[in-house]
């Protein structure tokens, strides 16, 4: 795999990860269809101008849903997809992060992971990152509802999670955060 596929919900923030072998408009729709089947098709499909947006199965694959409006960014303008282009950074700097943390936890020298072993851990600890103007609710609580199962794992968007190892350390460091430690409580990780 050499592609990623980003996926944004704008009004959420949630996003979805897909791995893709090449950077042709066959594969995006066929990841677009799965994923709109799984979350439901959007309302307005924002993309950058790139070829594998705008090739006519994409095109055909948008036109199933007549209500979707498909807004595509200007040539050689990622401002346009500020947003996104944010999001690809974040995601660079998490997979590093996570590489660096599982050579540094491993036991052999020549261990080499790969991005695309860490690219789950990295979408969940976005997807349970508060952001500015969410009101203090990650994306996934905003999707569904009820906090993530695993706190332990969004340590990655954590400063410092190379000190993080463990359920206690995460709840010292947390202890001056009202919603993690709401978390913690609700996932009796942390006494009342």
């Amino acid at each position: 795999m050499r592609w990623l596929l980003v996926t944004k919900d704008h009004f959420t923030k949630k996003c979805w990860l897909r791995p893709i072998a090449f950077k042709r408009a066959g594969l995006v729709a066929q990841e677009l269809y799965t994923l709109f089947c799984d979350i439901g098709w959007p309302l307005i499909f924002q993309s950058d101008n790139g070829k594998e947006f705008t090739a006519k199965v994409v095109t055909a694959l948008l036109k199933l849903n007549p209500f979707v409006i498909t807004v595509l960014g200007r040539a050689r303008k990622p401002s346009d997809q500020g947003s996104v282009e944010r999001l690809n950074q974040q995601i660079k700097r998490a997979v590093c992060s996570a590489i660096e943390d599982l050579k540094m936890k491993s036991n052999d020298k020549d261990y080499d992971p790969s991005w695309l072993e860490v690219l789950p851990r990295v979408a969940a600890a976005l997807n349970n990152t508060v952001s500015s103007g969410s009101g203090l609710i990650t994306p996934y609580m905003h999707v569904f509802g009820v906090d993530y199962d695993c706190p332990v794992i969004s340590q990655i968007g954590l400063p410092e999670q190379s000190k993080i190892t463990t359920v206690k350390q995460l709840i010292e460091y947390g202890s001056h955060d009202p919603v993690l430690m709401e978390s913690l409580r609700q996932q009796q990780y942390y006494p009342e």
